[in-house]
């Protein structure tokens, strides 16, 4: 659930990058995945050797 929980990427190089819950525009987990594909310049060919976690968030406002 993009609302609820976040993702964290890493690749073999050890480059990684993470997306927040709660984006707006941002409503399934297939758009947080290409938007840190996109971001960490991560081609198609690189997608198997891909370490990914979750994780959940809590908004205090």
């Amino acid at each position: 659930k993009p609302q609820k929980h976040g993702l964290i990427l890493k690749d073999k190089s050890g480059v990684s990058g993470f997306i927040m819950p709660g984006i707006k525009g941002i409503k399934t987990v297939n758009k947080q995945i290409e938007t840190l594909k996109t971001e960490n310049k991560i081609s198609e060919k690189e997608i198997k050797n891909l370490e990914l976690w979750y994780f959940k968030s809590t908004r205090y406002d």
